[in-house]
This record gives C-alpha cells, sequence and structure tokens, in this order.
C-alpha cells in the first residue's frame, strides 16, 4: 500500500449525513486507489468490501464504518486505539490489521484478504436452512475453532460482541476467520445505540432462517441494556451452533431440543446449549475454555480425531492474566482444575486453593452439582477411599477434588452417574438416586492398580500421563539412552501414556499395550517432525513448487518440509517473473518465506513523434503536453511507468490537448523496449455558441449547413472559415473564424429580432416567402364607363374612391408552397408549389390570414393597426388598376402574352395573339407585373375579397369604404385561366358561393388597416 493511497490524520470536516442507499459500494466503483471487486459483508457497525489496487492490484479486504461515526472524534480516537493495539495482536483467526484510514469523508480498516465463504453460504451449501443443519462434527470443528478464537483475544483483552453468520468465513480446509474483532468496543455504547435505531432492526425474524444477523444472536443482558462483557460472545457462539447443528434459528425463550431436531444426537448436546444460552449470565459458561470443556462432554462417543481438534483449542488458550498474577501453583491448579483433572501431582496441593480459584462466586459453574462446606446444606455426602480423588457428574462438565476422604454436594435431585478416579486406582462408576428433601449418603472404595513399564526411546524425551479428558500430566523423562522405567501407572482403561521431545512427533503408549501386576517392555520410536514454512507473496495466488513439485497456492499457512534438508521453493503467477528462494530447516523450525512483491513480467515504451503541418523545430513545446493512456491509466511521456509496462497485449493511446488521439495495439514481451512512430494530426477548432435559452438555430459553414452538438460547432484548424447562424424570427448572423487547433471560440449571441414591416417599403414575410408590395394611398374611378367594351351592369355607376392610407399587396396569388407552410395541407387540384393554390373556399382563406396573424403576432411583426386580410373589391381594384384608367393596367388591348386568359381584347382585334389550347393556372409570375409591382392581377385565377357581392356599386364618392356585410355571395376579382379577356378587365366583377371549391378559384393577402 503507497502512502499516496492513505491519509491517516485526515478529519471529516463535517458530519457525514446519513443516506442508506449509498452505505453498499457497487463492484467496479472506485474507492480511493481501489476498485470493489465485491461486497463480502453488509454489517450492522461496518460494510465489508474485497478490493483491488488499481496499479499493482494486489487484493485487501476494506473495512467501511456506518456513516453514523463520520464526525466522530470519540470512535475515531477508540478506532486507532484499537487499530494500535491489534497491530500487535496476531492470530490466524483474525486477519491481520493494515492500515486505519480516512478516505472519502469514510472511517476505514485495512485488513489482509479474507478467504473461503461466510457461514451463511457454509449452511446454504452444506444443509438445509430451516430443515437441517450440517451435522455434529462439522458443527464441532467450527465452535472449536470459533470458542478457541475468542477464548484467545479474551485473554488478550480483545471481545467482539457484534457476531453474526455473515463476519464467520471458512475456507476449503475448513478453517475459519472472523470479521469485526473489537469493532463493538471501539464504536462505544452511545454510538451503538445510535446506530441500532437508524437500523431496521430484524429481531423477530425467526422466518429468516438462512443467516444469522446481529440482532439475532444478541444476548439477553445486550437487549436488555444491562453492562455486558465477553460472556455475550458465548451466547452468540451457542446461537452460532444450535443453527448449524439444526438449521432452526433458535429462541433461547422456547428453545427446542436439538436432540429432537437431529436424529440420533446425544442428549448431552442438549445440556452443552441450554448452558451456553443460559438467560442469566452468571448461569452461562464463565469462559470459551469452559464451553470447549462442555463442547467435548457433549458427545461421549466423539471420534478420537475430534476430541484431539477440540483439546488442541483448550490447549491453545492461554491462562487469564488475573490467574497468571497469583503465581504459579494457582496457575497450575487453575489448568488442571478447569477441566476436571486430578493428576498424581496434586496430592500435596491444598484444596483452599482451588477453593479460591473456583468458589469465590457459588454457582458460577453450576449446571448440576456445586461443592458445599462442611456444615452447609448438602444433599449428598461422598465418601472415598482413597482419601485424595475426583469426581465427575457424567454427562456434565461439574467435576470435583475429593480432600481427605468426603466430598459434600448439593445436587440437582433424580438419579445421576458418577465417575470416581485416582492415581494408582482403578476408577469407577457409580449411580446414585437423590430425593428432595433428603439426605443421601454413599460411600465408593476404588481398587488399587499398578504395572511396571520400561520404555526404550529417544534420549531425554519428556512423559505424561493423558486421561480420558485429555489433559496430561509430567511423570518423567527417559535418560541419555533413551530408557525410562515407569513402576507405577494410572488405572488402566483410564490413561495412556504420550511421549514428546522438540523436533519429533509426540508418541502415544495404549493402556491396551501393559498389562497390570507385570513388567512390558515397550520400544517407541518417535518420527522426527517436519518443518514447518508460511509462504507468502503479493500478489497472492501464486503456484507454489517445491523441488519442482507443485504445492499449492499463496498464502501457504502451513507446509511440512523435510528437516535438515536444501530445499529449492519456486513462486510463479502468470504475467510476473519467477522468484526462487533456497532454504534448510531444523526439525520442527517454523519460519515465515515472504517473497514480497512479485515483478511484473514487463517491458518498456518508447515513442517518435511528428506533427502533421508543423516544423521540427517546434516540436519540442508540443511534445510538453503528450500524455500516454496505456489500458485505461494515463502518465506523462516521461513516466517511470512506461518503461515497466506489463507484459501482454496493450492498448496504447497517444493523449494531446491540441491533436488527435492515436490508438494502437502493442505487444509487449518481458524486457523487451517497443519503439511506435506516431503521426498526430491537428484536431479541430471549437466554436461554442452562447445563446439565450430557448433559442435553436440553424448552422452554416462555408454555405453548407451542419449539426449542432451541445452549442458547439467543430472547424478546421489553421483555416478561415464563414459561419452563418439562422434563428427563426431572428436576423442572421455572420462570422468569419480562423482558429489554432484544439483552440476554443466563445460566441456570445445576441440575436436581433427581426423588424416589423415599414411603412412605404416592400415587406417580405419571414420563412413563408410571402413578398408584399408597398401600395400608397390614392383616389381613383371604382367600375367602368359606359362606353367601355365588355362592360356588364354590375360594373356601374361608377364611384369616386379615395384610400386615405398605403398598404402592403401580396406581390403574387398566394401559392401552393405558401398554403401549405401555414395551413400543412394543400387542397390544390392543379398541382405546382409555385402555381397559384386553387379549391379553396372563402372560409379557408380567411384562416390562412387568421393563422398568419398570430405567427406574426407571436413574433412581434405586425405593424400597430394592420392585419394580414382578403382585400376589399375597393383595394383590389385600386391595386389592380395601378392608378391607371384604362381596360388593364398595360392599356385598351390584351391578348395572352398579357396573361393566363383566354381569346384577345377588344373582341375582333385582327392583331391579337390568339388563344393557345393551355389548360389550368400557370406558376406566378410568368408575366410582367404592374407599376405597383402586382403580378397576375389580369387573369391566371380568380381571388377571393371580403365583400358580399352585390350588383351595383356604390355610386358618388366614398372614403376608405367598408366591405359589403350584405348577400350570399362572395364577390371575386381578376378572372381566371378559363375566361375570355373581357372578364379578366380591371372593373369585371362576379359573385359565388362563399362554400364553392373550384381549380379556377383562389386569393391573395393584403396587409392592411384593419378593419
Amino acid at each position: 500500500m503507497e502512502q499516496d493511497d492513505l491519509q491517516p490524520e485526515a478529519k471529516p470536516s463535517e458530519p457525514y449525513k446519513d443516506r442508506s442507499k449509498d452505505r453498499v459500494l457497487k463492484a467496479g466503483q472506485s474507492f480511493g486507489n481501489y476498485r470493489v471487486i465485491r461486497c463480502i459483508c453488509a454489517g450492522l457497525l461496518a460494510n465489508y468490501y474485497l478490493m483491488q489496487h488499481v496499479r499493482d492490484l494486489h487484493e485487501v479486504t476494506v473495512v467501511i464504518f456506518h456513516p453514523k461515526t463520520n464526525g466522530d472524534q470519540a470512535f475515531y480516537r477508540r478506532l486507532r486505539e484499537l487499530y494500535a493495539r491489534m497491530k500487535k495482536f496476531k492470530y490466524e483467526r483474525f486477519p491481520k490489521i493494515q492500515e486505519c484510514v480516512f478516505i472519502q469523508n469514510r472511517y476505514c480498516l485495512f485488513l489482509a484478504p479474507v478467504e473461503g465463504i461466510s457461514l451463511t453460504n457454509y449452511l446454504n451449501e452444506n444443509g438445509v436452512p430451516g430443515k437441517s443443519g450440517i451435522g455434529p462434527d462439522r458443527t464441532t470443528r467450527i465452535l472449536a475453532q470459533l470458542h478457541g478464537a475468542l477464548g484467545y483475544a479474551h485473554t488478550e483483552g480483545f471481545d467482539h460482541r457484534d457476531l453474526c453468520s455473515d463476519l464467520i468465513f471458512i475456507n476449503e480446509k475448513g478453517n475459519i476467520q472472523i470479521l469485526g474483532l473489537g469493532f463493538r468496543s471501539a464504536v462505544g455504547i452511545e454510538l451503538f445505540e445510535v446506530i441500532v435505531s437508524a437500523s431496521i432492526s430484524p429481531i423477530l425474524s425467526e422466518k429468516v432462517t438462512s443467516h444469522l444477523t446481529s440482532f439475532d444472536i444478541l444476548s439477553p443482558e445486550y437487549r436488555m441494556g444491562v453492562k455486558e462483557d465477553a460472556r455475550v460472545d458465548i451466547f452468540a457462539v451457542g446461537m452460532i451452533g444450535y443453527w448449524l447443528l439444526t438449521g432452526i434459528k433458535p429462541e433461547p425463550s422456547k428453545l427446542k431440543l436439538a436432540s429432537e431436531l437431529v436424529e440420533f444426537l446425544p442428549t448431552n448436546w442438549d445440556r452443552f446449549f441450554k448452558r451456553s444460552l443460559e438467560k442469566d449470565r452468571d448461569e452461562r459458561y464463565p469462559s470459551c475454555k469452559v464451553a470447549l470443556l462442555g463442547l467435548k462432554e457433549a458427545d461421549p462417543e466423539i471420534e478420537s480425531d475430534r476430541a484431539h481438534f477440540v483439546q488442541r483449542h483448550i490447549d491453545r488458550i492461554p491462562v487469564p492474566k488475573g490467574i497468571r498474577q497469583r503465581g504459579k501453583a494457582a496457575t497450575s491448579v487453575y489448568r488442571l482444575a478447569i477441566i476436571g483433572f486430578i493428576g498424581v501431582s496434586l496430592i500435596g496441593l491444598a484444596g483452599s486453593v482451588i477453593n479460591s480459584l473456583f468458589s469465590a462466586k457459588p454457582g458460577t459453574l453450576d449446571s448440576v452439582a456445586q461443592r458445599v462446606e462442611q456444615g452447609e446444606e448438602a444433599n449428598l455426602i461422598l465418601r472415598v477411599e482413597p482419601s485424595r480423588a475426583s469426581v465427575r457428574v457424567v454427562g456434565t462438565s461439574d467435576s470435583f477434588i475429593v480432600s481427605k476422604g468426603e466430598l459434600n454436594l448439593l445436587i440437582r435431585p433424580g438419579g445421576h452417574k458418577l465417575k470416581i478416579a485416582a492415581p494408582e486406582h482403578k476408577s469407577k462408576q457409580v449411580s446414585v438416586s437423590v430425593l428432595k428433601d433428603e439426605l443421601t449418603r454413599k460411600a465408593v472404595i476404588l481398587e488399587p492398580a499398578w504395572a511396571e513399564i520400561k520404555i526404550q526411546t529417544e534420549p531425554e524425551a519428556e512423559l505424561f500421563f493423558l486421561n480420558d479428558a485429555g489433559a496430561e500430566i509430567k511423570i518423567g523423562q527417559s535418560d541419555d539412552e533413551g530408557n525410562y522405567t515407569l513402576k507405577k501407572v494410572l488405572d488402566k482403561n483410564d490413561y495412556n501414556v504420550v511421549l514428546k521431545k522438540v523436533g519429533f512427533e509426540p508418541y502415544v503408549i495404549s493402556d491396551e499395550e501393559f498389562k497390570l501386576g507385570e513388567q512390558t517392555v515397550i520400544e517407541a520410536k518417535m518420527e522426527l517432525l517436519p518443518s514447518v514454512v508460511e509462504i507468502q507473496s503479493n500478489p497472492s495466488g501464486a503456484s507454489v513448487l517445491v523441488n519442482d513439485v507443485l504445492v499449492g497456492n499463496t498464502p501457504i499457512e502451513e507446509l511440512g518440509l523435510v528437516p535438515n534438508v536444501e530445499h529449492s521453493i519456486l513462486v510463479e503467477l502468470e504475467g510476473y517473473r519467477s522468484s526462487v528462494q533456497e532454504v534448510q530447516l531444523a526439525a520442527n523450525e517454523n519460519k515465515l518465506l515472504d517473497f514480497g512483491d512479485l515483478i511484473l513480467r514487463s517491458g518498456s515504451l518508447e515513442f517518435d513523434f511528428s506533427f502533421l503541418g508543423k516544423q521540427l523545430d517546434t516540436y519540442e513545446e508540443l511534445l510538453a503536453d503528450i500524455e500516454i493512456r496505456v489500458d485505461g491509466e494515463v502518465y506523462g511521456l516521461d513516466s517511470q511507468e512506461l518503461e515497466s509496462v506489463s507484459e501482454g497485449l496493450r492498448e496504447v493511446e497517444v493523449l494531446h490537448p491540441f491533436y488527435i488521439s492515436k490508438q494502437t495495439s502493442v505487444s509487449i514481451l518481458d524486457r523487451e523496449t517497443k519503439r511506435l512512430s506516431i503521426e498526430l494530426s491537428p484536431k479541430p477548432g471549437v466554436v461554442r455558441i452562447d445563446l439565450p435559452a430557448g433559442l435553436k438555430p440553424e448552422v452554416f459553414l462555408n454555405g453548407e449547413q451542419i449539426r449542432l452538438n451541445q452549442n458547439k460547432i467543430e472547424i478546421p484548424s489553421s483555416e478561415k472559415v464563414n459561419l452563418e447562424l439562422q434563428i427563426r424570427d431572428y436576423l442572421t448572423l455572420k462570422r468569419v473564424v480562423n482558429l489554432e487547433p484544439g483552440r476554443t471560440l466563445e460566441w456570445s449571441v445576441v440575436p436581433t429580432p427581426i423588424p416589423s414591416p415599414a411603412l412605404g417599403k416592400n415587406w417580405t414575410v419571414p420563412y413563408v416567402g410571402l413578398s408584399c408590395q408597398w401600395v400608397p394611398s390614392g383616389s381613383y374611378a371604382m367600375g367602368s364607363p359606359l362606353e367601355e367594351h365588355g362592360r356588364l351592369p354590375n360594373e356601374g355607376p361608377l364611384t369616386a374612391v379615395r384610400l386615405s392610407e398605403g398598404f402592403w399587396v401580396a406581390t403574387f396569388e398566394t401559392t401552393q408552397q405558401q398554403y401549405t407552410a401555414i395551413m400543412e395541407s394543400n387542397p390544390a387540384a392543379i398541382q405546382g408549389p409555385r402555381k397559384p393554390v386553387d379549391s379553396v373556399t372563402w372560409s379557408e382563406a380567411k384562416e390562412f390570414c387568421q393563422k398568419l396573424n398570430e405567427i406574426e403576432a407571436k413574433a412581434n411583426r405586425l405593424p400597430e393597426g394592420y392585419m394580414y386580410r382578403l382585400p376589399t373589391e375597393a383595394e383590389w381594384e385600386y391595386a389592380a388598376r395601378a392608378q391607371s384608367g384604362s381596360p388593364f393596367f398595360f392599356g385598351d388591348q390584351a391578348d395572352v402574352t398579357n396573361g393566363n386568359f383566354r381569346g384577345v381584347y377588344p373582341l375582333g382585334w385582327e392583331e391579337g395573339k390568339p388563344s393557345a389550347n393551355f389548360y389550368g393556372t400557370r406558376e406566378v409570375g410568368s408575366y410582367p407585373p404592374n407599376d405597383f409591382g402586382l403580378y397576375d392581377m389580369h387573369g391566371n385565377i380568380s381571388e377571393w375579397t371580403l365583400d358580399r357581392y352585390n350588383g351595383r356599386l356604390r355610386g358618388g364618392s366614398v372614403s376608405d369604404p367598408l366591405p359589403y356585410a350584405e348577400g350570399k355571395e362572395i364577390s371575386l376579382r381578376g378572372g381566371s385561366w378559363e375566361d375570355n379577356a373581357k372578364r379578366v378587365r380591371s372593373a369585371a366583377r362576379r359573385g359565388v358561393s362563399p362554400k364553392t371549391e373550384s381549380n379556377s378559384i383562389g386569393f391573395r393577402v393584403v396587409l392592411a388597416p384593419e378593419l
């Protein structure tokens, strides 16, 4: 772990706000310089993750404490103290602690990687939660390790108090590791209560049998808020053991007997769980060592290897500091008395020492019987010969020392079996029946037993008696030639003899190998113990070969080697260089063989660069900005990381702020230097457009429309380009830009709205293409004189009309393209985008004008007092005449060269061009305009007006006449392609129904004063 990964002295700037959804990190999520592989446990006090360093890929277990701890300086102080203490605490059942850190505003601990699966998954794989467990054998081995590990921790001043099935892991060899030791004490009572209050407590979760939570395992005193001690852990292990054995979550208040749930299970297991799960902690096992004795007694038929396994964990728990301080005698008595064994060397010890150790609190170890002093109330008085012996209540862990031949007990009424043993005597099992409120007396005489054994073994080997409870007591040592004679031994069928010597396997002489009453010669050949090495590497998982033979993968906790022989130990891991160490160990020597950080198989990368469009003398400045990305990690061009690139196919990318990245795949071999030639092309320049919200421009680059991406435009670098922005209802913006590679120009756009039409000037409606000509105010004679050829009565009487305000008239008849842009439909029978729209009713023509008004009003382009509408008859004829008084604006004669109509005017004009054989409308503007710039005022298509049709004109003089409002028909003006020349004169008019749809009727728009 590198220094830049950690900030051990960092303090949070403010208290962390609890966000429950943020508590669990996801796989692949970054955390400092680490990446989450998986969450291995989400606990009450902390979450536990397996993480991998992003650079050297080493793995670590990361403990991230509950968000409620952040900002709590008392917790931080206690956590640092716990870290300092646990750095010195080394026990294989607890992952080694590495660092205490503060990362991303979270308190964390870094531990060695945890192996195996949780007990939750172990039960799911090997049992059926809710129905069956994993069996007595597996349960015994797990409980022995749990009590052994916690017992060792208790003697060193640590306890857990927050066990659950997700915090205990078991590997393929059956070895366990426990997470969370000491965390509860670091959190403290007050903060713990805050965390519990902030959690959803699943205390009533008996339906969920697949795992045990911290809430499930809380001891009674823990739940009631009574100040707890290490016996909380004994209760928790009992809960876990019951759950593993039966598959059922235990309920201490109504505990079902395990023997009723598991077929053929000895009833002693029921006593073990009853005592482990006592509500009153003073009635519970007082220590893990005593609980291990109860576990050993739980199965009378326990196999020898299981018994040895349990005993080994009993022996590993050291004597508590308080007992050690009383001296060697008290320590010896403790070791013997705690396992219920009376050895031959205890005869001279005073019984008061034992009483001072175990009787200070009567009933502390009580489950069936307890000793009472002479004169106190007893219901069983046992007299034993010889006067010094041991008594054990069969089926329990209750055992006593008989002093001066008498033992006074207060024992539970009922039938009991007692086993009495004494040195040099045959042991005996007797039955007693104790009645309530009555005193029972029992006398037991043990028969003497002796034998003489002559042992030939290794020089200076130590000899021990070993009783059926697994306890040892030293009896002597072989001489320089390996001989020892044991003249008196303990009771046959109860005791074995064990020979021990450093560097050799223990040798057990079974009681079946010698006979009572005679001498037996036994040759005890002891085997040399192998040397043991622990092998580690970083990263772990490397193959280990001893003398070219594969023995496993790192880490290897225990590997036996032949002593006094040199061994070649090789570690190999794909992607790393092999490493070899030679080792030679003495017999029974233990050694840690740490290969440290394995060296990656790697080569180096070198580069030759060229920059397109740049001279060689400018390269140095450009090279300073280059970075190299290798498989996602970015390095400077002079980084040492490029000298040790991992072997294999690597993705290499050259990065430059102003030049386009180059990516390539490179195959790297170990110790190889790979040189790459890279030509870099310049990045385009970027124009970032700052627009007012809601505006969406069309962008043109050198006249070609381009797409605007997140308000950015990419342009060729080192080249002048023309940019044009077209924004609806605003004036077009233009700019010439020339940018260096990769540079960005900020263009803050302040668009100017398209102005409304100016009086006296022509106008084109934006986006519709509807051009309009300004027609000034003026006067004219409306209608035709009596002498005008082709005149009809509806064209008179002549009326003097004055229009006091100028107005705009559409240059052309409304085209199909314009109509579609507004109405989103095209009803024309004679199709063509620039042909006038036909087949529109009077209402549809007015609706077109109304929608056009709405569009232009929204854009604020309607001149005050003006609106788009159909022209009145007076306005139409004024615009058509263009200040002329002749039948047509172009004179007194007309033929097909003047407009789209039929025949000639006047009728019989011989020089006029005859009618062409043509059907339908032509594109607007196909003939010359009048003096106001208006096209097709004669022919092509008849045009709707605002006036209702009246058979006569007003006559006289009128100013700004309003349209006729009476009548069923609407006045049409201008004539159409199917009319003769005389019907397209300026004065010609006719009426039709407003619902008429004809391919000869359309309309023209005016922008004129509101009516």
